[in-house]
């Protein structure tokens, strides 16, 4: 989470970032995944940067299953936030266009 704040804290606060986690559709259990897409270590549920009352796993609005994590700016509270999604974001989330980056590990 520091390092991907001391990359992100460059920019402006306006863009939303895929993160490397997923959940499986059969488990409502998210994890980190490893370069081959396979996930590895504990969930991440508990962890403490997810957006209030997240993860929620569906999205009623447009009736898709949220099992992708993304990272964004709430200006409400000042922090940097995880909150689950649609693999389709855009779908749901138009206004996004243009504002939407991925965050990856590389060696």
């Amino acid at each position: 989470y520091q390092k991907i704040m001391s990359i992100i804290s460059q920019y402006n606060n306006k863009s939303t970032y895929y993160l490397g986690g997923w959940r499986s559709v059969d488990s409502y259990d998210y994890y980190w995944i490893d370069e081959y897409g396979y996930q590895y270590g504990t969930s991440i549920n508990g962890n403490p940067h997810w957006l209030p009352g997240e993860p929620t796993y569906y999205d009623e609005a447009s009736g898709l299953t949220e099992d992708c994590i993304v990272m964004f700016y709430q200006s409400s509270s000042s922090q940097w936030l995880y909150n689950d999604i649609p693999a389709d974001y855009l779908s749901v989330a138009d206004y996004k266009r243009g504002r939407i980056a991925y965050i990856c590990e590389y060696d």
